[in-house]
């Protein structure tokens, strides 16, 4: 059992740290693609044309929505990774202790202490 939720802390660990990559490398493309419709928006505002407001616009919204991924997972994405990798610690120092039962009638039943 404990081997077993050490391995679970391991690989959670390791989900964190490619969870934190992805984040990373979500914010550098986010934060490009805002800088890139932010200033073809103002682009499109110069312009005198019909429909040079709303294009500002779009570009605008669309650079705030590529920035979507990166916000969720430094906001919100992290919490349950952490929180199983705290119950997945835990339960890999919990000693476990796995008796037969003495009772003539339930010989075929294992008890099972956690010392909890």
């Amino acid at each position: 059992m404990r081997n077993y939720f050490a391995y679970k802390t391991g690989l959670n660990q390791r989900e964190f740290k490619q969870l934190l990559r992805e984040g990373r490398l979500s914010l550098l493309i986010g934060l490009l693609f805002l800088t890139l419709c932010l200033g073809g928006g103002q682009m499109a505002s110069r312009l005198d044309i019909p429909g040079a407001h709303i294009m500002e616009t779009s570009l605008t919204i669309a650079g705030w929505v590529a920035m979507w991924h990166p916000m969720d997972v430094f906001l919100y994405g992290w919490w349950p990774l952490r929180r199983a990798g705290k119950v997945y610690r835990k339960l890999s120092a919990i000693l476990v202790e796995v008796r037969y039962s003495a009772v003539p009638g339930e010989a075929s039943k294992f008890l099972v202490d956690s010392g909890v």
